[in-house]
């Protein structure tokens, strides 16, 4: 497993306090892509992911709400209705925000998930999705990766990222633990429940559809990617995937490369080896420069869309010509990956 240099902590702990000032400022990641080392500064965002880089980590065991000595409550689509935002998660507690008016009916649930050296809670600010999610009808929650010897916070996905020191936590029932407790307490549909990651927390998000397909219905991945090896995933039924990722993203590269010795596969290949898990066609659909999803205005995106997937699933790739690692979003980007979602429910 890789260990960071010195100049490489130095760099992180720059970085991040850069951004513990700002409050508003995007970082690099610090992440072996392709042949060298490279950063991104991105271009902004509150993201304040400094990404997949190797660090080391210090926390033992597995995450969660196992560690926390509770066990997790099973799974309910009519939970005791909440009235307003509650506290879930154990010991890694996360606020959920229940949007008003559900009055019981069963609410379709994302969670978001940071980058690496991130926070929940700049996940939220960054996607910013929270008003659109009351008008929706969305259940949102954005929880918080464990912390790392290096004081950063990631999340254990795929080989690739992050967790470099071989601690293993179990994120994967971490996560589906935390879906669970939500759908205890608040009516979640299960038919509904998503993942929004950017950089390690798309990672993270195809970690969870691999190992948990039944329990999520869709994944919308900025800058990250799918396990190298499609043999490592095993998923046991469809999920439907959006992989969104800028051509010029130096960290988690578009055309695949290295996070130290660690492989990642291109976003092209991360498309195509979920349309191919969820049986859809060989041959995408192209839509040339047909989204605007990150600013300036310009760096349109091209759109790939795989049809006659199984189970009413889809897979898109959205390929932003010169987007970078961490972008500016468009106002209506949350729009756009949600709509994405809604439209694709378990069958």
């Amino acid at each position: 497993m890789v260990r960071p240099s010195a100049a490489a902590r130095l760099l992180v702990a720059i970085v991040l306090g850069g951004c513990a000032s700002s409050g508003n400022a995007s970082s690099g990641e610090g992440a072996t892509s392709g042949a060298g080392t490279s950063t991104d500064a991105g271009t902004g965002g509150a993201g304040g992911d400094t990404g997949p880089g190797p660090t080391s980590s210090g926390e033992g065991g597995a995450g969660g709400l196992a560690a926390s000595g509770g066990a997790a409550p099973s799974s309910s689509s009519s939970g005791t209705q909440e009235t307003g935002d509650f506290e879930a998660g154990g010991d890694r507690p996360v606020t959920v925000h229940v949007p008003p008016g559900l009055e019981g009916e069963p609410a379709p649930l994302v969670l978001l998930l940071h980058g690496y050296a991130s926070t929940g809670l700049l996940a939220e600010t960054y996607f910013a999705m929270n008003e659109l999610a009351d008008a929706e009808g969305v259940i949102l929650a954005a929880p918080d990766g464990l912390v790392d010897a290096s004081a950063l916070q990631y999340w254990n996905g795929t080989a690739a990222c992050c967790d470099y020191y071989g601690t293993n936590p179990d994120d994967v029932g971490y996560l589906t633990g935390l879906i669970d407790e939500i759908a205890s307490r608040v009516a979640v549909d299960p038919k509904r429940v998503y993942l929004v990651g950017h950089s390690a927390g798309g990672f993270m998000a195809y970690r969870t559809a691999c190992d948990e397909a039944s329990r999520i219905a869709a994944v919308v991945s900025l800058s990250g990617a799918t396990e190298y090896d499609p043999q490592d995933c095993a998923p046991s039924e469809p999920v439907s995937i959006l992989e969104i990722h800028g051509t010029a993203d130096t960290v988690v590269a578009y055309a695949g490369g290295f996070i130290g010795v660690e492989p990642f596969p291109s976003a092209t290949q991360t498309a195509e080896t979920w349309a191919a898990y969820d049986g859809c066609g060989e041959t995408p659909e192209s839509s040339p420069l047909s989204r605007d999803v990150v600013l300036p205005v310009g760096l349109d995106a091209d759109v790939d869309r795989w049809s006659g997937c199984a189970g009413g699933a889809g897979v898109e790739l959205w390929t932003v010509q010169g987007g970078l690692h961490q972008p500016f979003l468009a106002a209506d980007f949350g729009a756009q990956i949600l709509a994405f979602l809604l439209a694709h429910p378990k069958p």
